[in-house]
Parts: structure tokens; C-alpha cells; sequence
């Protein structure tokens, strides 16, 4: 009788164990995506717009040319939408 009941609690418990690693992996994947499309919308804002974003804290000597300037105003636009979230919470 304990050969059996071990098997099928054995059986139970792996079952769990995968579903409950589907839904990990899918809120994994769910949220690397959106944190993609954040990426994509912020290196597409321009000057004036990271600017409305990050208030007083967007430095004025930031003047690179174009192709250089979109890398650092995404990163910099990732800081303060990282510091803009952390506020709402």
C-alpha cells in the first residue's frame, strides 16, 4: 500500500512541479515582451519628449550626432522611466 501511495504521490507532485513551471516560464515571457516593447517605444521618443518624461533631470549638454544620440536617449529614457515607476509604487 505504500509502494502505491508513494508512486501517485510522486506522480502528483511532478505533475505541479510542471505546471507551475508553465506558468513561471509564461509570466517570464510575458514580461521580457512587454520590457521589449518598452525598449522600442523609448528609442523612438525624441528630445522634447525625454524631456517631458524626465522633467529637470535631462541634462542640457547631452549633444551627440543622431546615430549616437538615439543610444544614449535610450538608456537615459530607461533611468527615468525606471525612477518614474519606482515613484508610482
Amino acid at each position: 500500500m505504500g509502494l502505491i501511495s508513494g508512486v501517485f504521490m510522486g506522480m502528483v507532485f511532478g505533475i505541479a512541479l510542471m505546471a507551475g513551471w508553465k506558468q513561471m516560464m509564461r509570466y517570464r515571457s510575458t514580461k521580457r515582451i512587454a520590457k521589449a516593447v518598452d525598449i522600442k517605444l523609448l528609442g523612438s521618443l525624441n528630445r522634447d519628449d525625454l524631456k517631458k518624461i524626465c522633467g529637470d533631470n535631462f541634462p542640457e549638454w547631452i549633444s551627440f550626432p543622431a546615430f549616437e544620440q538615439r543610444g544614449l536617449k535610450r538608456s537615459y529614457g530607461l533611468l527615468c522611466f525606471s525612477t518614474y515607476l519606482s515613484r508610482i509604487k
